[in-house]
């Protein structure tokens, strides 16, 4: 049999080979790329900072009442809050509970989102119609607002709850992607070439499409973990996020905002601080395997 005047064997030998190369080059662009480098060094020192910070730091709930308000110094490099706690540690240890939550909030979204893409962008009509009727509604809320509701409904802030919340609110977002990836896919010699082969739809979806799209998977990925570190600072800023007494960046500017009249910026700075590197390295990252897809 044959795909036009191309046997079915070669067309998918060839799709095949040319997605090899495609991925080789693209892997080798990514490396070459300053900003990706640069990316993982800053995400890699906040990652450090989880998984090691609560060792090398001091408890950060710590309160030493004789020493509230205290500008940064050699005993307390970024200061303390109003309590006397030392912020240098909850800066380092606070880094846990956003990196856990906003990747695995993400890793819920991209799965969730890409099965639903791959259906939608597979089978089209009535199954797209409805998918894609579902996606639209949650696009049009605001994504906090979502999460809000989302954290009321679930009777409360967890990290389980706000991994699924947050997870849920961009599941719509990144299946609009991979629909309109497994479009271009779906059309490609290799699938009919699939199809005639006997091989069922599931595999044809996760096994000969799903590899093909990984790269803008992967972009979306990024590009919704650097949102979803602002969503959960967002809800944790308005109380329905990390509650305390976690060392959570969002909460502590919540609580200490209110100190800048009085000079005390040490205690909001720190904080907004580690939340731009982070984002900002999150973002050199996608921008860099963006820019890499591109050639």
């Amino acid at each position: 049999m044959s795909v036009g005047s191309v046997p079915v064997e070669s067309a998918a030998a060839l799709e095949v080979g040319q997605a090899d190369v495609r991925r080789r080059e693209f892997l080798h662009d990514l490396v070459r790329h300053k900003s990706f480098w640069a990316g993982v060094i800053i995400i890699g020192f906040w990652v450090l900072a989880a998984i090691f910070g609560a060792l090398v730091v001091k408890d950060p709930n710590a309160q030493n009442l004789l020493n509230i308000n205290q500008a940064p110094s050699g005993a307390y490099w970024f200061g303390t809050d109003q309590l006397g706690r030392d912020m240098f540690a909850r800066v380092i240890t606070g880094s846990r509970d956003i990196l856990i939550i906003a990747v695995l909030a993400t890793l819920l979204g991209t799965v969730v989102g890409t099965v639903l893409g791959l259906f939608m962008g597979y089978f089209r009509g009535a199954v797209d119609d409805v998918l894609g009727r579902v996606v639209e509604a949650f696009l049009a809320l605001p994504l906090v607002i979502v999460g809000i509701l989302g954290t009321i409904a679930l009777g409360g802030a967890s990290t389980g709850s706000l991994i699924v919340i947050i997870g849920i609110v961009f599941t719509p977002l990144i299946a609009r992607t991979v629909r309109a990836a497994v479009l271009v896919e779906r059309d490609l010699d290799y699938v009919p070439a699939a199809r005639l082969r006997g091989e069922n739809s599931l595999h044809i979806m996760f096994v000969e499409i799903l590899p093909n799209i990984m790269p803008p998977v992967v972009v979306e990925f990024t590009v919704r973990l650097s949102y979803a570190v602002f969503t959960l600072v967002a809800l944790s800023f308005l109380g329905f996020g990390v509650q305390p007494p976690s060392s959570d960046w969002g909460l502590d500017i919540s609580n200490n905002y209110g100190q800048l009249p009085a000079g005390y910026w040490w205690e909001v700075l720190f904080d907004a601080l580690a939340i731009a590197t982070l984002v900002i390295g999150v973002n050199m990252l996608s921008t860099s395997i963006e820019s890499a897809l591109e050639g």
